[in-house]
């Protein structure tokens, strides 16, 4: 959330009618939320249900379509919960995800290639890399091109999407998110299916993560699929520790 704010301070285009509030108890913000549409709510903090009812009546109040909502399954449930009887949706689970932090790099075996950033004449491969990832993640076939295009401009300019290469062959990518005063995020992970069970994605966040670690960042932060154990065994080998889970609900 704080990298979102962050983007949004330094560039208000970034993101179309986002959406702020915060829960306030004795004083202290305890639920801030955030949207920035199509994607859906997040919140943190304190699962008050007053608050979360409060946030979701100020919503409706807005005329605010909502999504969906990503949060702590506790903080997920509940206002889910409160969404679906104040407005009589259906809810699906859209994703359960893992919530990781790294620190420290493990040492890992790193295969053959080096780390560059993508330029500007990588954008095709990058736009067809980036319309896989989007149909593997979230199954958005019709979407995923026009959502890769937009995160694929978006990296390229801001210098955030890494690639690795093996003898001249771009065989895999990252890229790096939502900045903060201390940390980073690592997402856009993708391997081509004929380029897998090679190593190369571990070798691309492992040196991207080391970049990140070696620049201002004092640890690094990404989400996975916890329905994929592969993603989560390679996180897990080159240092990532799980730190909270996260529920992502639809909202129909």
């Amino acid at each position: 959330m704080i990298g979102i704010a962050m983007r949004l301070q330094k560039d208000p285009s970034a993101y179309e009618n986002p959406y702020f509030a915060s829960g306030i108890i004795n004083g202290i913000v305890a639920t801030p939320a955030l949207m920035t549409p199509p994607h859906p709510l997040i919140l943190a903090g304190n699962a008050d249900l007053e608050i979360l009812s409060a946030i979701a009546k100020d919503l409706l109040d807005k005329g605010r379509e909502v999504s969906g909502v990503v949060a702590s399954r506790v903080l997920s449930d509940s206002f889910s919960a409160i969404w679906k009887k104040c407005t009589k949706c259906g809810i699906v689970t859209s994703m359960e995800q893992g919530v990781f932090q790294l620190t420290r790099l493990n040492t890992i075996k790193m295969s053959k290639g080096s780390l560059r950033v993508a330029e500007e004449n990588d954008r095709n491969l990058l736009n067809r890399w980036g319309r896989s990832f989007q149909i593997d993640i979230y199954g958005k076939e019709k979407e995923a091109g026009l959502e890769a295009i937009k995160i694929v401009d978006k990296g390229l300019r801001e210098k955030r999407i890494h690639l690795w290469t093996v003898g001249g062959n771009t065989v895999s990518m990252a890229a790096s998110a939502r900045p903060t005063m201390n940390g980073a995020t690592v997402n856009f992970v993708y391997t081509p299916p004929e380029f897998r069970k090679n190593g190369y994605a571990s070798s691309c966040v492992w040196a991207l993560s080391e970049k990140l670690l070696r620049s201002d960042h004092s640890f690094c932060t990404l989400f996975t699929d916890l329905s994929n154990p592969t993603s989560n065994a390679i996180y897990k080998n080159i240092g990532y520790q799980q730190i909270d889970e996260f529920v992502m609900y639809k909202f129909l």
